[in-house]
């Protein structure tokens, strides 16, 4: 129940950015391409696919990876719910809440700088992928 009720606060707690930027994107789309699409007859879910989604991957990436980064920054919300501890059992041990205890809890810093760095490449990884991913669509 640990990440279940860090999941959800995660969600509630990143939801408004989200759907702000998802429909600042949603507005910066040209209403004369649907203009056009309605003229030759195209459905919404044909509009959908062939006119938004493609306009809209550059934002969809973009919130994806700052999710995705974000979601291995939880640390705040570990200690806030859980009183300075990873939730019963240690179920609730995020990245960056096991680089603090090895840093400042249990003093071993080279274990902590080993996570934080391969935390770093992991981060690191997924964001040259999603950027290549985003190049590729983009031709």
């Amino acid at each position: 129940m640990s990440i279940t009720t860090l999941i959800i606060f995660g969600v509630w707690s990143g939801l408004a950015f989200n759907i702000i930027i998802l429909l600042s994107g949603l507005r910066n789309i040209n209403e004369s391409y649907y203009k056009v699409a309605d003229m030759f007859g195209a459905t919404k879910m044909e509009q959908f696919k062939r006119i938004t989604l493609p306009q809209m991957i550059p934002i969809i990436t973009f919130l994806s990876m700052v999710n995705f980064i974000s979601a291995f920054k939880v640390y705040a919300q570990v200690y806030s719910l859980f009183g300075g501890k990873a939730g019963i059992a240690n179920s609730a041990t995020t990245g960056v809440f096991y680089i603090f205890n090895k840093f400042y809890v249990d003093f071993k810093y080279g274990q902590g700088m080993a996570a934080a760095v391969i935390l770093f490449l992991l981060i690191l990884a997924f964001t040259f992928v999603q950027n290549f991913v985003l190049r590729r669509i983009s031709r």
